[in-house]
This record gives C-alpha cells, structure tokens and sequence, in this order.
C-alpha cells in the first residue's frame, strides 16, 4: 500500500516536472496533477487484481484520454495539454532501455523479448487514446448534424 502511494506521488512530481519543463501556464498544473494521479492509481489497481500489463496500460489510456477530453473541454484548452503529461508515467521506460541495452550486447533473444513487451505497452497506451478520440470525434459531429449552426 505505502509502495503504491510512493509510485502515485513520484508519478505526480514527475508530471509535474515535465509540465513545468513545457511551461504550461499554472492554473493547469494542478489539474493535470490529480488527473496524473487518478490515471496512474488507476493502473497500479489493475496491476494489483492481476490484470494483464496491456490491459492495465489500456484501462489507464482510456481514463488518461477521456480526463483530458473533459479538461480540456471544461477549461477551453487543447487535448494534447493535458493528455501529454497525463500518460506520461505509462511510458514504457524501462522496456526501450532493455530493448536497446540487448541490441548493443548483441543478444538477438532478449532483444525480441523487450520489444514485444515495448510494443504491446505502446500499442496498448495508442489504442486507448484512439478508441477515446474516435468516440469524441463521432460525438461531436453527432451533436453539430443534430443541431446545425
């Protein structure tokens, strides 16, 4: 439980760091805070009842992406402000320097075995946004056929 919170926070002083690094403007910072928080809390749950690491990623994308749909909406900011640093944590760090660590050792087998893992996180975090960004788009233009400006 205490390890967990100690992920949650460092994802959170990462995030922030980052946005700060991107000077986006303060009133967003801490919005993108707990949306950073809820995002990671939500696949360290995953991980914890035992789901898949793609499935985790997947879920978590999902949020990561409906959150700054929302956010982004709410406070008339683009997407990519809040996404960014949101699925920041889900980046698959430790998979592309074990990737690249096996390629330079020349160990063709690991160097698989970290890619496979790399992609399926990749894919996983893509797929979540893809899937929320298409229902948003099919939504929006739902609501401008039905009410025509």
């Amino acid at each position: 439980m205490v390890e967990n919170i100690v992920l949650v926070l460092a994802s959170v002083v990462g995030t922030v760091g980052f946005s700060l690094m991107l000077r986006l403007r303060w009133e967003r910072i801490p919005v993108i805070a707990v949306s950073t928080a809820m995002c990671y809390s939500i696949y360290l749950l995953c991980v914890n009842i035992g789901a898949a690491d793609f499935m985790a990623n997947f879920i978590a994308a999902l949020f990561a992406a409906f959150a700054s749909e929302f956010l982004a909406k709410r406070i008339k900011a683009p997407v990519t402000v809040f996404l960014t640093p949101t699925i920041l944590p889900l980046v698959p760090g430790s998979s592309l320097y074990y990737t690249i660590e096996a390629f330079f050792r020349g160990e063709l087998r690991n160097t698989l075995i970290h890619f496979s893992a790399l992609g399926r996180t990749i894919g996983a975090i893509l797929l979540g946004i893809v899937i929320v960004n298409t229902i948003m788009k099919c939504i929006r233009n739902y609501t401008l056929l039905k009410n025509p400006r």
